[in-house]
């Protein structure tokens, strides 16, 4: 039986609705309630929606695009709140965002979920990932272990603008210098370099810069190391590719069409032993 839908109004998202954004993704994931505090009131709220009900907040969406991408677009916290799940509204949010990102001429978006099986519940974001597929988003990559071991990162794709127009892409031998080592956000032990292009740097980095980074992860107790480049940048997963990093998916036309992002991973669970 086809459940009847809410008559829900979607507007966009305001500085005095932060209190109750906060409750409703709290009554999903503890964790990216405390995130999303952080990231909206960094990001002012732009490019957020909520869903009312009876002038109740009762769900969010929103995206983010990346920057140095051509039109490319990340959906991010899309929430239902739990006492108002099964009425359609998530349904309702996808195709408001989606009507968004048209309207913002996307050429390609992606979305992050998590696996997370809780001991309780079962599988919390198994409706969610039902709902992506439902529009048409489908998996790319999927980093293991991501989010803390047994929860994983699927990330999925979907195309707006179905024309499709690469350049002719050539390797490139960017000179690029890693200048950090971090915590990823929400993870427990997922750690990655910061890297950039420099045109002062002479060379690029090496197989043994690369294990400094590892060594230095290692003394801060990470499981894994995560990194992403341009297929283009052929030489620098090369190297990372050298220093034992693992090659594990791609995302599709993620910087413009015909150039994907390449991720990788080295696992320290499985190269020390």
């Amino acid at each position: 039986m086809e459940v009847e839908q809410a008559q829900i109004d979607i507007r966009a998202a305001r500085e005095d609705d932060l209190a109750k954004i906060i409750a409703l993704v709290d009554s999903h994931d503890e964790d990216d309630a405390e995130a999303i505090r952080d990231s909206l009131t960094e990001n002012q709220f732009q490019n957020h929606f909520v869903a009312t009900l009876n002038q109740e907040v009762v769900g969010i969406t929103g995206y983010e695009q990346q920057l140095d991408c051509d039109k490319t677009f990340y959906l991010s916290w899309t929430y239902v709140h739990d006492d108002h799940c099964g009425k359609g509204i998530g349904k309702q949010l996808m195709t408001y965002i989606i009507d968004e990102f048209k309207r913002h001429h996307a050429r390609k978006v992606f979305v992050k979920i998590s696996d997370y099986v809780d001991p309780e519940d079962g599988p919390i974001y198994e409706t969610a990932m039902a709902l992506y597929k439902k529009f048409g988003f489908e998996e790319e990559v999927v980093l293991n272990d991501y989010y803390d071991t047994d929860e994983s990162m699927h990330i999925l794709g979907l195309r707006i603008n179905e024309d499709y127009d690469p350049a002719p892409n050539k390797p490139e031998k960017p000179n690029l210098k890693f200048d950090g080592l971090y915590l990823i956000s929400e993870t427990e032990h997922s750690y990655s370099f910061s890297w950039k292009t420099t045109s002062w740097w002479k060379g690029s980095f090496s197989v043994q810069d690369v294990q400094i980074g590892l060594d230095a992860a290692y003394d801060d107790e990470a499981h894994q190391v995560f990194l992403s480049f341009p297929s283009t940048f052929e030489r620098a997963c090369q190297i990372v590719e050298a220093a034992g990093f693992k090659f594990v998916g791609e995302l599709k036309d993620y910087y413009e069409d015909g150039i994907n992002e390449l991720h990788f991973v080295y696992d320290f669970r499985k190269n020390q032993n």
